[in-house]
């Protein structure tokens, strides 16, 4: 397979202590050199090489935001539900899509794209800045910035116990079976973990939340197990 130079992208990941000092790194292609980036995209994903997704969140809170106060100056002239499409069609999409993946960092990305869901609603609600918004927010069924992370993590853990798909994440849960009966019989095996960056990795948080489910929830196919899911988030937020 032949690279193309000016569609392809080098990037080093690591930890802020392990690239401390590293050397940049250059790969030559034929007479083209290709030289270390600081991020890159990956179908959309834009990866820093920490893995904080600090430059994906700060893209797509300008670029939803830019959309949210143009509908905001347009509310006089556009209906309440084609408000309320445009930012379901162009913002809460963008928002969910791989929110499993960059919001996984700490509580700061979740504090931006809460800020964002809420800017959300204020705008479909025609709520001033400062208004308190959490009721609109439960009135419209909308989980909140970390419901959405659980439950897209979960959602891509039942796929895959159902389907075997990707094998690459279905090989790190397997259910728990042996001769003897434990509370632990039929749910997900959960990894030994040496620390808490190993709490974080999903074959052990997910399968954690996972197994917290109710079994009229975990037992059913996907489009009902989304549905389920979603009012057990609702219920436990007190929705």
């Amino acid at each position: 397979m032949k690279v193309n130079t000016a569609k392809t992208q080098l990037i080093v990941f690591g930890s802020k202590g392990m690239l401390r000092g590293f050397p940049k790194v250059t790969v030559k292609f034929g007479s083209s050199v290709l030289s270390e980036s600081e991020s890159v995209r990956n179908l959309g994903l834009v990866m820093d090489r920490y893995l904080s997704f600090d430059v994906h969140i700060d893209q797509l809170v300008g670029r939803c935001t830019g959309v949210l106060v143009a509908l905001s100056h347009a509310r006089h002239c556009l209906p309440s539900d084609v408000i309320a499409d445009v930012v379901n069609c162009l913002v809460t999409s963008s928002i969910r899509y791989c929110i499993s993946i960059y919001a996984t960092s700490g509580q700061t990305p979740i504090k931006r794209i809460q800020k964002l869901i809420n800017f959300c609603a204020r705008v479909i609600c025609g709520k001033r800045k400062y208004d308190h918004i959490s009721a609109e927010i439960k009135r419209l069924g909308w989980l909140s910035a970390e419901q959405l992370v659980l439950y897209h993590r979960l959602c891509m853990i039942r796929k895959v116990l159902l389907t075997g798909h990707p094998p690459g994440i279905a090989e790190y849960f397997t259910t728990v079976s042996h001769s003897h009966d434990t509370r632990a019989l039929g749910q997900l095996a959960r990894p030994q973990i040496k620390n808490n960056a190993g709490k974080r990795r999903l074959c052990f948080s997910g399968a954690d939340a996972y197994n917290q489910l109710p079994m009229s929830v975990r037992e059913v196919g996907l489009p009902l197990f989304k549905a389920r899911l979603v009012e057990l988030l609702l219920r436990d937020d007190g929705g």
